[in-house]
């Protein structure tokens, strides 16, 4: 009977270790699938993170190829071979043809500034961003100018010393005090003036924009009282480009200068540079 009992209490004694090593292991196997929840609701976060991340690029890429400015240089297919004509002879004749030719350009040429450009602006005050909004303009119209010409091989970018270059001269015409049309240009830099206006009607970077646009038009296809003296450098300066603003009396003058050295600044509102990020933003979408 003893060894009967010893034997039950044995019997009972594995039965219970048996069972608290099942209760262990299935404990361990709760734990397991407990943590594996956890490291997978974490994937799936960190994947939805991701994939809001890559959302928001595709929209903030798009967004700004949306909003981007499109100049549109068109030259006139006779205008190089009319100035070629003119400067070998500058009849009358040739005269009035590059003029036509010119004015085409102009009506054939296009401006399209994105929808984000109505920050105000004080045409008195111009901040750093604002110099460089109408200097990329005026920049991009030489190039494609120059392409049109074939006279690229010259690439006009816009430097942050030709920036401050022309808010330097800006100022330098401001202290002379005197019209630009009687007593002519400073010496000291490669330079474009093109006159705005006693009151000119600027507002907003577009506005800045556009007389950046339409100064470059004037001085590269309507020139003629200048005997085109603008269009050069226009054509063949060798370096960065930098515009400014100056009050001169109250009569406002656009200085653009051509042909300083300096650190490259990127445009913005490149219409490569913009779909690169866009095609880039999508490909990290679809991963």
């Amino acid at each position: 009977a003893v060894d009967t009992a010893k034997k039950a209490d044995a019997d009972r004694d594995a039965k219970i270790k048996s069972a608290e090593t099942d209760v262990k292991t299935k404990s361990d196997a709760v734990t397991t699938t407990s943590s594996s929840v956890t490291a997978a609701q974490g994937k799936v976060s960190a994947t939805t993170d991701t994939l809001t991340k890559a959302n928001d690029a595709v929209t903030k890429a798009q967004d700004a190829l949306n909003n981007v400015d499109v100049v549109t240089v068109s030259v006139d297919p006779n205008f190089k071979e009319d100035l070629k004509n003119w400067k070998n002879d500058a009849s009358e004749d040739n005269s009035d043809f590059l003029k036509d030719s010119g004015f085409n350009s102009i009506s054939a040429s296009t401006l399209s500034v994105g929808n984000d450009d109505n920050k105000s602006v004080n045409v008195n005050s111009l901040s750093n961003d604002d110099q460089l909004s109408m200097s990329h303009i005026y920049a991009t119209a030489v190039n494609q100018l120059r392409k049109a010409l074939g006279t690229d091989s010259n690439v006009a970018t816009v430097t942050s010393d030709a920036v401050n270059k022309a808010k330097v001269r800006a100022k330098e015409y401001e202290v002379r005090g005197t019209d630009p049309r009687t007593d002519g240009h400073l010496s000291g830099a490669i330079e474009n003036l093109a006159f705005l206006g006693s009151s000119p009607d600027i507002k907003t970077v577009k506005d800045l924009k556009q007389i950046a646009y339409q100064a470059f038009l004037s001085t590269s296809f309507d020139d003629s009282r200048s005997n085109w003296n603008h269009l050069t450098p226009n054509m063949y300066a060798n370096g960065g480009v930098g515009v400014a603003i100056a009050n001169i009396n109250g009569q406002y003058w656009l200085v653009v200068v051509l042909g300083e050295d300096g650190t490259p600044i990127a445009n913005p509102n490149d219409p490569a540079a913009l779909q690169a990020a866009l095609v880039k933003a999508q490909a990290d979408q679809a991963q």
